[in-house]
């Protein structure tokens, strides 16, 4: 009977972008609910924090069940979507049974060992008994389900199984304590200063350290299971092509006026900079990982080094990747703020619409548009991640347009090489429109002017500025595209100096 209902609540598995946005959306309505009917203080960063903290140990748990069971990690995040939302009765069962009425300041970094210590002996200056009868539950869960799967999977005997099944769950418990106690690992030690702390700075760490781990657990969990899949996904995401968009945020972060500094209180400025470059970095990879997806076919013929080609891994294995990409970038640059937020969502449904058939907005002759926008609004997201003590410099709609139009003209450096590729799919490059011959021309002139832009925010170093811009250029027509690329780098140095 339990075996059929295993069989039953693993089904086919279940994709890691709907699990983990149902344990996102899960933590942030429990968390809601405690803060309506406890009266927590509202602090942003706080509520990030103890949403992200589910995700974490989720995936430890996740971790240590494949590690047991050698199970399929889509089977197993299938079997425990149905108990994630036992979560959601927790504060119902301290308010309404319980009789829990009064609210505490959100738990911080040496109340959460407490919260999970709870098991064994309610404390009510951090938790009740809500928390008793959850972990009872779900722990109990955890244990049926591990004996059933080395039952089946892996022929124990019950005994066997039993002394086992027990074994994880202990361990499972006892990981839960040792995670939900920062103070023991060197991430959070490196990032909390005891001393002369802002308001609120523990909750930045424990925003950073629980991200960070969350995404090792993850990797673990994964490379564990199909290793050389799951690098070669990473591998075509292309992440040195991603540093060009990180530029573009800490150029967007100088110009907002922050303090990349580690003493206090600029750690903040630290610390939401690093997750709205994270951010960038997710969005990125949703959208070259959609390109790939939806390209699969023409990659064939052009790029038969890509994983699909090869046979290397399913389509719909980057399709989850690429949309676990996107609900995790969504949720983490959340946390700097919603103009941020609104941004990143721009930027990712530009980058969806330049591959989706349907659109295919690349195929309009607006390809090095796209590129331009797309760069402009990273800019934004690093110019309104706004933390300590934010000062914006310089016209931010003027930036904006002049960032737009230098990397509409500046892209063309990658049309040369794509020449045939965009000519078989119809997508107007000057070189398909040109040819390449007048094309390498006109994308050298339109180089120089790109390079050329910025001395417009810096007139008294345009002098300066024409060293790059010729180089730039005579590297698009002699065909270095390394020369450009040099040039490229070279004059980002130089702005972010100046500025």
């Amino acid at each position: 009977m339990l075996s059929d209902i295993v069989k039953r609540v693993e089904g086919k598995g279940l994709p890691l972008y709907i699990f983990t946005a149902e344990i996102l959306l899960v933590g942030a309505v429990r968390i809601i609910s405690e803060v309506e009917l406890f009266n927590y203080d509202y602090a942003l960063i706080s509520y990030m924090h103890a949403i992200i903290y589910y995700f974490y140990i989720t995936a430890f748990i996740v971790l240590v069940v494949k590690l047991t069971t050698d199970e399929s990690i889509k089977k197993i995040m299938r079997a425990f979507s149905w108990f994630i939302p036992i979560h959601l009765l927790l504060p119902f069962l301290d308010r309404y049974v319980f009789g829990r009425t009064v609210g505490t300041q959100y738990p911080d970094a040496n109340s959460w060992a407490q919260i999970a210590l709870s098991f064994f002996e309610s404390n009510p200056s951090v938790a009740h008994r809500g928390h008793q009868v959850i972990f009872l539950i779900i722990l109990s869960l955890l244990f049926l389900y591990i004996f059933q799967k080395l039952r089946d999977g892996v022929g124990f005997s019950a005994v066997r199984a039993t002394f086992i099944s027990f074994l994880t769950v202990l361990f499972i418990h006892i990981g839960i304590i040792a995670l939900s106690t920062p103070d023991l690992w060197p991430t959070y030690r490196f990032l909390y200063a005891f001393d002369r702390a802002l308001p609120f700075y523990g909750h930045w760490c424990l925003f950073v350290h629980y991200v960070s781990f969350s995404f090792i657990f993850w990797a673990l969990a994964f490379l564990l299971e199909g290793g050389r899949r799951t690098i070669k996904i990473i591998a075509d995401i292309s992440f040195p092509r991603a540093l060009h968009f990180i530029l573009m945020a800490l150029l967007g972060l100088k110009m907002s006026g922050h303090a990349l500094a580690w003493e206090m209180p600029y750690r903040v400025d630290v610390l939401s900079s690093f997750i709205a470059l994270l951010a960038i970095a997710l969005g990125w990879s949703f959208v070259v990982g959609i390109n790939n997806y939806y390209d699969a076919e023409h990659d064939a013929r052009t790029n038969p080094h890509r994983g699909i080609p090869r046979g290397e891994y399913a389509p719909a294995s980057l399709l989850d990747f690429s949309l676990t990409c996107l609900v995790l970038g969504a949720f983490i640059v959340l946390a700097v703020g919603l103009i941020p937020f609104v941004l990143y969502i721009a930027f990712v449904s530009l980058g969806f619409a330049y591959s989706y058939p349907p659109l295919r907005v690349r195929e309009m002759g607006l390809k090095n548009a796209v590129i331009g926008l797309g760069s402009a609004l990273c800019f934004a997201i690093g110019y309104f991640a706004y933390a300590h003590a934010p000062s914006p410099r310089g016209d931010f709609l003027a930036l904006f347009l002049l960032i737009t139009a230098i990397f509409a003209l500046g892209s063309t450096v990658n049309d040369l090489k794509d020449m045939e590729a965009d000519k078989s799919r119809g997508i107007k490059t000057v070189f398909t429109v040109f040819g390449r011959k007048r094309g390498k021309a006109v994308a050298s002139a339109m180089i120089f002017v790109a390079f050329m832009l910025p001395s417009l925010v810096i007139p008294a170093y345009m002098h300066i500025f024409l060293i790059p811009a010729s180089v730039g250029a005579l590297g698009m027509w002699f065909e270095r595209r390394v020369l450009v690329y040099l040039s490229y780098f070279a004059e980002y140095g130089l702005i972010f100096s100046l500025l």
